[in-house]
């Protein structure tokens, strides 16, 4: 009977998505949003040199936020708010995630 338990368990762990999530790699420092009417745009020095990666790392009002165009049902218990954002004269909604540790980490 305890080794039917012990199976069981280990199978719990070995098949739950949690415990092998990874946590989102974000590189580089946030960069402040500014608003502008209704929507937010980068300051004029920001230049985004990541093409492959699908995410913003910004400050908004005074809050650090990693913004994807789409939800990301990975981070739903995470504050998410959403935001107009310019990008190359494109005005695009923006779903943006509060910065969590547990969530994400931050290379510099």
């Amino acid at each position: 009977m305890k080794i039917k338990i012990l199976y069981v368990l280990v199978a719990l762990i070995a098949f739950s998505t949690s415990s092998f999530a990874q946590k989102v790699i974000i590189h580089g420092f946030p960069v402040q949003l500014h608003a502008n009417g209704n929507y937010y745009d980068f300051p004029d020095y920001y230049f985004y040199d990541r093409p492959e990666s699908n995410y913003h790392f910004v400050i908004l009002n005074g809050v650090k936020r990693v913004c994807y165009l789409s939800i990301k049902k990975e981070f739903a218990a995470l504050d998410r708010v959403r935001i107009l954002l310019e990008i190359k004269e494109q005005t695009l909604p923006w779903n943006c995630y509060a910065f969590n540790p547990q969530f994400f980490e931050v290379d510099y």
